[in-house]
């Protein structure tokens, strides 16, 4: 029989809000759920070839947003799983977030269809979305709707777990999970970066190389594996100066 090998005590992070689902995380997830319905494509079976394939494309837009909107529901879960916390901070926090992911599902998924567009060689089909004549005012807006939508929901992650930090001796967080919650905090702040990057060279570059601006959201993955990496470094220095518990 396979002997199973515990996972290392430096992984470790105490989970306090296993215990039950709250009426906080129920009513979030209800949002969520009517966030994703508002990006189906159609709910109508195709009655030719050119609609199922329009359809088709409708999923690949779907299916991008949809990873984006569970990102987001993954990230609040998380975030529950490992402080329960239910104050009025938390609930206005919950509250904000709702609001602004079901503000920002139409964005998402305009934008969503537009690359999909170009992705698939449909140009033209990408360019009737935008008024003619208004292409390149109409592109910056779309780059300021999505962006903002970005920074509102990293900034308020950076908010749910700067809370936490303040409320560390309540929640009686270890050493190492005080200074993960430090860490996760920056994290947030420092993706709230990336989209007012790529907003502001969607306006100060010239027309023809604003879709350069857009391969700058690249740089989550860039600033992603740099503060992780230096993160890594940091823990295990700490967890080595930390006694070792036990026989």
């Amino acid at each position: 029989m396979p002997r199973k090998t515990p996972a290392p005590a430096e992984f470790a992070f105490r989970m306090r809000g296993k215990q039950h689902v709250t009426r906080l995380e129920c009513f979030s997830d209800c949002v969520f759920a009517f966030a994703l319905t508002l990006l189906v494509v159609s709910l109508e079976v195709p009655k030719s070839y050119s609609e199922l394939t329009n359809a088709m494309r409708g999923m690949v837009a779907f299916g991008f947003c949809f990873f984006v909107l569970f990102g987001l529901w993954s990230r609040h879960h998380t975030f529950f799983r490992r402080y329960g916390l239910e104050d009025r901070t938390t609930i206005a926090l919950t509250g904000c977030l709702l609001f602004v992911i079901l503000g920002y599902v139409y964005p998402l998924k305009f934008l969503s269809l537009v690359t999909v567009d170009f992705w698939l060689g449909d140009s033209g089909k990408a360019h009737m979305m935008f008024t003619k004549g208004h292409e390149i005012e109409e592109v910056r807006g779309l780059f300021l709707l999505y962006g903002s939508g970005l920074v509102a929901t990293s900034m308020l992650f950076y908010l749910f777990y700067a809370h936490a930090l303040r409320r560390r001796t309540e929640l009686e967080l270890t050493e190492v999970e005080t200074f993960d919650t430090r860490w996760f905090a920056r994290e947030h702040a420092l993706q709230s970066v990336v989209p007012i990057l790529a907003t502001a060279l969607a306006y100060v570059l010239p027309p023809n190389e604003i879709g350069v601006a857009g391969f700058s959201y690249f740089l989550y993955a860039v600033t992603g594996f740099m503060h992780g990496s230096m993160h890594g470094k940091s823990r295990r220095e700490l967890i080595g100066r930390q006694p070792a518990s036990g026989p």
